[in-house]
């Protein structure tokens, strides 16, 4: 079974018209692409004008920027430590999840807007339909937030409209594990007015953060900020990205399908992904049961290597091929036949 894992720079190189070229400075469709971690909090437009909505976290901003010799992720991992002996933080890292949520489906709209439905992801799915044997399953592992992913899966005949869509297909599963721009949880403190805007109970939420009871019951939502079901507060399902995160923002069914299929993995292909995620990558290693071939697809040699090396060092010992030029090379040149055929031939080999 295949298990494809997309990371940030899979959304970054998202639309093969628009391929990221090294030291560009943002320009139109530019503006709005899926940003990499380190340019989440960048001092730019649509980020600023977002971010002006949310002064809560604006204390934490420049701790968030100019990074050279640290990563967002180390950062915030600092911050949200600081929280449990200062009520502030609380607050300024529910600002941030709001204004992540919020920034993330700007950008989500616009550059989907900018493909015309035409991206790396359906195309990857495609080739991936045309090579699936009829009773092998698919699950799709993302680490985005943005829903590039649920706009392509049409291609292969799934249609997610609720959330258990994410996980009911007999072919293709995926799972969002750091949650979705779209998504929210219930919170059961009960809350007056709830016909007001969204901002303004937005705003209350946040300031009720320390004390906010939030549920488990997740709900896929179609307005942001996220803020009410007219009945239930609501609040943003989207992790803040931190480097040690043991949890997921994902529903338990999701998960308990997640744990029944990698078992069954003998195939990984991952994209644009950092290997950087502690508590997956111990999840494939307590439940990966047979020898398993892969694909890293990276931008440069040395960020495949660093993405193999992180591999290794959490005691995965899996046989990898790698290609660099990032997705739209990878999409453009057809690398994912040519692996599947390196794949077929290596078995009938084995088979002589």
């Amino acid at each position: 079974m295949l298990m494809v894992v997309f990371g940030a720079g899979a959304s970054y190189d998202s639309i093969p018209a628009l391929p990221p070229k090294k030291g560009e400075q943002p320009a139109g469709a530019g503006f709005y692409r899926p940003p990499l971690s380190n340019e989440l909090f960048a001092d730019r437009e649509p980020f600023s004008t977002v971010l002006a909505n949310y002064p809560q976290c604006h204390s934490i901003i420049p701790f968030l920027r100019h990074l050279e010799k640290t990563s967002v992720e180390e950062v915030l991992e600092e911050l949200q430590d600081e929280s449990k002996q200062y009520p502030s933080r609380v607050q300024q890292l529910a600002a941030v999840r709001y204004y992540l949520h919020h920034l993330l489906w700007v950008c989500d709209a616009a550059w989907s807007g900018h493909s015309l439905g035409i991206t790396n992801y359906r195309t990857l799915l495609d080739e991936i339909e045309l090579n699936r044997k009829r009773d092998e399953q698919v699950c799709i592992v993302s680490f985005n937030y943005d829903r590039l992913v649920e706009a392509a899966l049409p291609a292969v005949g799934v249609d997610i409209t609720d959330m258990n869509a994410y996980v009911s297909s007999p072919h293709y599963k995926l799972i969002k594990l750091h949650g979705s721009v779209n998504w929210a949880r219930r919170v059961s403190n009960p809350m007056t007015n709830l016909g007001r805007s969204a901002m303004p109970i937005a705003q209350e939420l946040i300031m009720l953060a320390p004390h906010l009871t939030i549920t488990e019951e997740y709900r896929m939502v179609s307005q942001y900020p996220i803020a009410t079901d007219g009945v239930n507060a609501l609040f943003p399902a989207i992790a803040v990205p931190v480097q040690n995160k043991r949890d997921f923002e994902c529903p338990a069914e999701h998960l308990k399908v997640l744990r029944e299929f990698i078992p069954k993995v003998d195939t990984l292909l991952l994209i644009g992904w950092s290997a950087s995620q502690i508590a997956f990558l111990e999840m494939l290693k307590q439940g990966l049961r047979q020898q398993v071939r892969g694909l890293i697809v990276a931008e440069s040699t040395e960020e495949a290597a660093r993405v193999a090396y992180s591999i290794d060092a959490h005691g995965l010992k899996l046989n990898f091929y790698y290609t660099t030029g990032g997705f739209s090379n990878f999409i453009v040149s057809r690398e994912y036949r040519n692996f599947v055929r390196s794949l077929r031939e290596e078995t009938a080999s084995a088979r002589i």
